[in-house]
């Protein structure tokens, strides 16, 4: 004996008939329309358009820190070698070429390193003097007894953002200022 449903249809048949009726209903339910293809697309398109130029302005930033950190490095090491080796070092800034050297007095050690792609030295200047080398070298001591003359290098990346790095012969250590225009103020970033 079958089981019927109230209808006097075994459910056989009931099962069938609204399976068939579910198909005709829809009869698209295994994929998507290109109308909604085409949203999601232009979805894509705009939140791209919106993260990309935010990326671009991030990473010339950080290259512009890391160019002002591997400096930085450079004049520690500057110091620190003079004091182990007690001869003078010298440490070069050459606009021209957007070069660092590093070079002991005797000129048996030598190190140099090229500023990436978009960052460039601005300005190497001696502070209380009114004279700043805008371009070509400008070369800068450190003693055996751990003094180095003072000096400010500017080096900027191409959207106009900059960061100062500060050289005193008191301080053993190099001190960085963030630039955000030649007119505005300056905030120490470390």
């Amino acid at each position: 004996m079958t089981k019927t449903d109230p209808c006097g249809c075994s459910i056989r048949q009931a099962g069938a008939r609204i399976l068939h009726t579910r198909d005709s209903v829809r009869p698209s339910a295994h994929g998507f329309t290109l109308v909604e293809l085409l949203v999601v697309l232009v979805l894509i398109g705009l939140l791209t358009a919106l993260v990309f130029p935010s990326m671009g302005r991030g990473l010339a930033m950080l290259r512009l820190k890391t160019s002002s950190r591997e400096i930085v490095a450079t004049l520690r090491l500057a110091r620190s070698k003079a004091t182990t080796e007690q001869q003078i070092y010298w440490v070069g800034f050459d606009s021209e070429k957007n070069e660092i050297q590093l070079s002991s007095d005797d000129r048996q050690y030598r190190k140099s390193f090229e500023l990436p792609k978009g960052i460039a030295i601005s300005r190497v200047s001696q502070p209380g003097r009114d004279e700043s080398k805008d371009r070509g070298e400008a070369w800068f001591f450190f003693a055996p007894n751990g003094m180095a003359q003072a000096f400010e290098v500017l080096i900027e990346n191409n959207r106009g953002r900059g960061v100062r790095i500060l050289q005193s012969p008191l301080l053993r250590s190099p001190r960085l200022e963030d630039v955000f225009s030649e007119k505005s103020q300056l905030a120490v970033i470390q």
